[in-house]
């Protein structure tokens, strides 16, 4: 008989060969709450020549309950504009950005999405990213640790009143994800 374990991973063997897509996500019971999420991201290498749509994001994040989502982006034929590296010495495939997507736009002055600065990286790049609830505001850094645009950094702050009575004390952040889409 095989593990729950065992049926899980050959479960998602089975889904991502067929995927477009991916998406997962961890949820706290009541009275637990995310307030912090580190990872590491490796840029892919780029898709063949013929693919010439996009774009496509990689991306985990924080998302409060009511709603909207607080997250580090990889982007393929992402956002060009606005980038910390505008002339990188390498092709110019994935940007990591960062974005707030807020529950209630529109209200308590919170716009449709916050987006920063982006960040040209290599493919075999690692970049850190992190999103930490921090003095009634969500902080969101990334910075690459190695490959061409080692050392170049963006942050993003984000206040909680953008989203729907958000607070790392009240059980409403009891959700991350992560997803490729």
């Amino acid at each position: 008989m095989l593990s729950p374990l065992s049926v899980l991973a050959l479960t998602l063997a089975l889904l991502i060969r067929s995927a477009a897509a991916i998406s997962w996500a961890l949820v706290f019971s009541n009275g637990n709450t995310w307030i912090e999420q580190v990872f590491t991201i490796h840029v892919p290498a780029a898709p063949p020549s013929s693919v010439t749509n996009g774009p496509w994001y990689f991306w985990c994040g924080l998302q409060p309950t009511g709603g909207g989502v607080v997250q580090p982006v990889l982007a393929f034929l992402g956002p060009e504009d606005n980038q910390v590296n505008p002339n990188p010495p390498f092709a110019q495939v994935y940007a990591m950005n960062l974005w707030a997507l807020p529950w209630n736009f529109g209200q308590s002055g919170a716009p449709a999405t916050q987006e920063s600065a982006g960040i040209w990286a290599d493919q075999g790049a690692q970049i850190a990213a992190s999103v930490s609830f921090r003095g009634r505001q969500w902080v969101q850094s990334a910075s690459v640790i190695s490959g061409a645009a080692a050392g170049q950094s963006v942050s993003l702050s984000t206040p909680d009143s953008y989203f729907q009575d958000t607070s790392s004390g009240n059980d409403n952040t009891m959700m991350t994800v992560c997803e490729s889409e």
